[in-house]
């Protein structure tokens, strides 16, 4: 079976779907490959959000931004001409309040204005290509920046994870109104849909890249125990990286890592395209950094979730072994990770404002019996949590600052009068429950250039060969930057790449 295309696309999450939409509406044949059954699957359990400076949403409500104070790389220039092509397809988006993660530095936006969110979206126009998509994974929380609400002091460590009542605007709509990952997929998709220009072939697997010389000629494909060729100008990476591949995890990443602890779906993230690429002399970049986020496992069922929105409430510290303190813990989730890498196991350490019923949570009376069943010294948490306290009548972290810029006070607790951030524990019984330096998936991988072509070890590039995403290098490095800073570059790079390969094929 051989077939010809001008783009293969491997993967459909934000990268993939976002090239398979450019090509296509450039007049481009573009083949789709997905291993799963359905298209879309991290992205579509993400926000959704994506981070890009000096964007036309951002313009319109009046934002001041500029290329000089974002910098002039080539992401941040084509950014926004990413966004306005989208939008003036069919692609909606709604600005988030969501600050830059370093509201205080220079250049950054502490009131918001780079982060943005798709808009809820009613995916009946998809018609039958709904069948791509697992509509199981939809939330009735509309965007991102609710999942603050939805871990708010009222809210019970058991409820972490479940839709809070009050942010259940999609809740009515009907089941195919679909909001942020699962919004962002669905739009890309009704683009390429409208286009009449991409096939999608889905329980494809990629097998190997096919090369004449430095030229790529096509791809190998497997669909059950069939492998087959396609031919093309092109080939499109677009995966994930290899989060779940324990030997490549302990080969890489830094010390401590566990596979236990990281958010990257099961099945995916396995690292087998990034060995692919490798062995055809590929060059990598930033293979020991993760997409680092503090992780915990959820009271109610047990499944891993994020704790980054727990931590930066009231009411709860978080302690080493020792029971000290040892950073604030509503700092941007990567910055956390860096200090808490060196630091396990911590502890969340909370009083009855939450409350919990399950095995991961210890629970006690009194402090000095949670420390003992966390094998702390008793007087040391003691002292701890008195001194967390006697801030808290102050409303000031004289150690590590909590709660004192913009992006730490917009994941707080907005009922505090003195401090968002800042609540003292006093109410028993207590509660601790184990913090995992996690991640949401690797940082590093295949280096690409300006243009989103992949580059050899040896030097120059591989001829037809593109990629971005998970499977790339972040553009970013090891900095915590804002929120949708993963999307954002996927999105770019993509859209870079696919125009950088029409003006290619149109000369």
């Amino acid at each position: 079976m051989i077939s010809y295309f001008d783009v293969v696309v491997v993967g459909s999450g934000a990268a993939g779907l976002t090239a398979a939409a450019i090509a296509a509406s450039e007049g481009l044949k573009t083949l789709v490959v997905e291993k799963r059954a359905t298209l879309g699957r991290t992205t579509m359990l993400s926000g959704g959000t994506v981070w890009i400076p000096n964007n036309l949403i951002a313009k319109r409500h009046g934002i001041c931004d500029t290329e000089v104070k974002a910098n002039t790389k080539e992401y941040l220039k084509k950014g926004p001409q990413m966004i306005s092509y989208l939008e003036n397809k069919t692609l909606k988006w709604k600005l988030s309040k969501f600050p830059d993660y370093q509201p205080r530095l220079e250049g950054a936006l502490p009131a918001g204005g780079r982060t943005i969110n798709p808009e809820i979206f009613d995916a009946e126009p998809l018609e039958s290509w709904i069948s791509y998509l697992d509509l199981s994974l939809n939330t009735k929380i509309p965007y991102f920046e609710s999942f603050g609400d939805a871990t708010r002091l009222r809210a019970p460590v058991t409820q972490i994870g479940q839709d809070s009542p009050d942010t259940n605007p999609t809740g009515n709509l009907g089941n195919l109104t679909l909001s942020m990952g699962c919004s962002l997929i669905a739009q890309l998709l009704l683009i390429c849909k409208l286009s009449n220009c991409v096939t999608i072939w889905t329980e494809t697997k990629f097998s190997d890249l096919l090369l004449e010389g430095n030229t790529v000629v096509g791809v190998e494909l497997q669909r059950g125990n069939k492998r087959f060729s396609v031919q093309s100008q092109a080939t499109f990476l677009a995966v994930a990286g290899f989060a779940r591949n324990k030997r490549m995890r302990e080969k890489y990443l830094h010390k401590p890592t566990d596979m236990k602890w990281t958010l990257a779906q099961l099945n995916g993230d396995d690292g087998y395209v990034l060995d692919i690429m490798k062995s055809k002399g590929a060059k990598t970049s930033l293979l020991e950094e993760t997409w680092g986020i503090p992780t915990m496992e959820d009271p109610l069922d047990g499944n891993l979730i994020p704790s980054v929105f727990v931590m930066s409430k009231p009411h709860c510290i978080v302690v080493d072994s020792f029971g000290h303190r040892f950073c604030s813990e509503a700092r941007p989730y990567g910055d956390y990770n860096q200090v808490a890498d060196a630091i396990t196991p911590s502890r969340l350490i909370l009083d009855s404002m939450y409350l919990g019923k399950r095995g991961c949570l210890k629970r006690s009376s009194s402090l000095s019996g949670l420390a003992k069943q966390l094998k702390i010294q008793p007087k040391t948490l003691g002292k701890t949590v008195s001194e967390w306290n006697s801030m808290c009548e102050k409303g000031r972290d004289i150690y590590f600052r909590k709660g004192e810029d913009e992006y730490q006070q917009f994941i707080g607790d907005e009922s505090m009068k003195l401090n968002l951030n800042m609540g003292p524990i006093f109410v028993s019984p207590f509660y601790a429950i184990q913090i995992f330096p996690g991640d949401a998936g690797t940082k590093g991988g295949l280096l690409t250039d300006e243009k989103g072509r992949v580059l050899y070890e040896a030097g120059g590039v591989i001829d037809g060969l593109y990629a971005s995403g998970n499977i790339t290098a972040s553009p970013f490095g090891k900095p915590s930057i804002g929120a949708g800073v993963t999307i954002g570059p996927a999105m770019t790079f993509a859209y870079i790449a696919m125009l950088d390969l029409c003006e290619k094929l149109c000369r």
